[in-house]
């Protein structure tokens, strides 16, 4: 085998790859419901093009769900993630100490902040 073009290649220690590794099911649970959602979305639209007469009565309360997950925003990020993994990754709505909305939290989020923030393995 034989590569047409440059490859860009990235080299990782061990431990860096173990910790990759064990964080797969949480991301592999995500990407999954990423999946549904754009299946979800292309049968929407396959609906929306065939003029479905129900889609003009809909009201947006049809549609939510009852069950809306939350976090504390105080919520120490290891617990979040434990929870996650409990609970299963999706979109978590975030309240403050007196239970006002203050934003939304996802595993893309998490995983965001933890890339900012700290290094995987910090260096010695």
């Amino acid at each position: 085998m034989r590569a047409e073009e440059g490859l860009d290649v990235l080299a990782i220690s061990r431990s860096t790859f173990e910790d990759l590794t064990g964080r797969a099911p949480l991301l592999q649970t995500d990407i999954e419901r990423k999946r549904m959602g754009r299946e979800a979305v292309l049968k929407l639209r396959e609906a929306m093009r065939a003029n479905n007469p129900n889609l003009a009565e809909m009201k947006v309360r049809d549609a939510v769900t009852d069950r809306v997950r939350t976090l504390l925003a105080s919520t120490p990020f290891i617990e979040v993630v434990a929870h996650m993994q409990r609970e299963g990754p999706g979109a978590y709505a975030v309240l403050d100490e007196h239970r006002a909305l203050v934003g939304a939290c996802t595993v893309d989020d998490l995983y965001g902040a933890l890339l900012r923030q700290t290094p995987l393995h910090p260096q010695r």
